[in-house]
């Protein structure tokens, strides 16, 4: 007999290997220590997880998905604290329901949104690098507004995706996309006083898609690249990269949702 739960998490990226659990070497990953923290509140090795979005190395989640199965039944709560009681502190269980074993994180997802946030110092304050990309350029903020446009819409994503990663489907849609600018008091001195955000909204993302979205908007930013040469990168043709693949500090996979609303 086996009990399956649906397990939403939020974790520090910082110092993993990503989600996924590798099947050679002995790298750290979030899905890796969830495993650990399984084995020890069911007492078996018989546990199973499956996650909605294999992160990579160093991203963070304030809201990932995953399935876990066990071979005892555990009460929601108590998953929950059993979890966190072994857990590396790093990761943390926010919500638990009981699921039917059938249930798929990935397929059933309707939609994932991510955050990026982002610094454009010279030389980004040391309490700043886990946590935002930068770029030490100044930024044209109007320019990469106006970019946006360009990926909104169900299109053709070959070209943001990361190089060599073999995907039979590319088309991708993105529901939202929004660029906003803020300003923290300076008493404040562990956060920037500037920084930006983009948040992203889709029904589901390559590989280090957002990643190279980011990267394609600096270069607007920067007028190394024009918005026409974007709308060129949707034509279905495999091209160069459109800018840099932006730091994997600075991604944070916010919210996946799904038709029970959890």
């Amino acid at each position: 007999m086996s009990y399956s739960y649906k397990i939403k998490l939020a974790y520090k990226g910082t110092g993993y290997f990503g989600w996924q659990v590798q099947t050679k070497g002995q790298c750290k990953t979030i899905q890796g220590e969830l495993d650990k923290a399984l084995k020890i509140i069911a007492k078996s090795d018989d546990v199973k997880s499956l996650g909605a979005s294999r992160t990579d190395a160093g991203v963070h989640a304030l809201g990932q998905v995953a399935r876990i199965t066990i071979p005892i039944k555990i009460p929601e709560k108590g998953i929950i604290n059993g979890i966190n009681s072994v857990i590396d502190p790093a990761i943390q269980v926010i919500d638990c329901q009981c699921v039917n074993g059938k249930f798929n994180p990935i397929s059933e997802a309707i939609s994932k949104e991510y955050l990026y946030y982002f610094t454009n110092q010279k030389k980004p304050f040391p309490f700043n690098l886990d946590y935002f990309g930068n770029i030490s350029f100044e930024l044209d903020f109007q320019k990469m507004h106006s970019a946006l446009k360009c990926f909104a819409g169900k299109k053709d994503f070959l070209n943001f995706r990361c190089v060599g990663t073999e995907t039979p489907d590319t088309i991708r849609e993105i529901f939202e996309i929004e660029l906003t600018q803020h300003h923290i008091s300076e008493m404040l001195n562990i956060i920037p006083s500037k920084y930006y955000m983009l948040r992203i909204k889709g029904d589901g993302f390559l590989k280090q898609m957002v990643r190279l979205i980011v990267g394609a908007i600096w270069a607007v930013g920067r007028g190394k690249l024009v918005e026409s040469e974007l709308h060129n990168a949707f034509d279905g043709e495999p091209k160069k990269h459109y800018g840099l693949v932006a730091p994997a500090e600075g991604l944070y996979l916010n919210k996946i949702e799904y038709k029970d609303g959890f």
